[in-house]
C-alpha cells in the first residue's frame, strides 16, 4: 500500500515537473483556469500510473512519450512540431538525468 501511495505521489510530482519544463521550453504558461488543463493532467497521471503498473520496461518510454505529446498538445498553444520536439527534448533530459544518477550512485 505504501509503495502504491509513493508511486502516486511521485507521478503527481513528475507531471508538474513535466508541465513546468514544457512551459519553460515552449515559453508559454500553463493556464490553470481552464477545465481541460485539469482533465489532461488527470489523463497524464492515470496513464503514467497504468504504464508503470502494467507495461514492460521496453515500452514504457514510448508510451510515456505518447501520453506527453497528447497532454502537451491540448494544454499549450504552440504548433504540433514544437510540442513534439519539446516533449522529446524533455524526455531525453529526464533519461539523461536518470542515467547520471544511476551512474553516480553506482560508484
Amino acid at each position: 500500500m505504501i509503495n502504491f501511495l509513493s508511486m502516486i505521489v511521485g507521478t503527481i510530482i513528475l507531471i508538474f515537473v513535466y508541465l513546468k519544463t514544457w512551459a519553460i521550453t515552449l515559453q508559454e504558461h500553463v493556464d490553470f483556469t481552464k477545465k481541460k488543463t485539469y482533465i489532461f493532467i488527470m489523463f497524464m497521471i492515470v496513464s503514467i500510473l497504468f504504464i508503470n503498473l502494467f507495461i514492460t520496461s521496453s515500452l514504457k518510454l514510448i508510451l510515456v512519450f505518447l501520453a506527453g505529446i497528447i497532454t502537451c498538445s491540448f494544454i499549450f498553444e504552440s504548433n504540433l512540431h514544437q510540442k513534439v520536439m519539446t516533449v522529446f527534448f524533455v524526455q531525453m533530459l529526464f533519461v539523461a538525468s536518470e542515467l547520471i544518477f544511476v551512474y553516480a550512485s553506482y560508484y
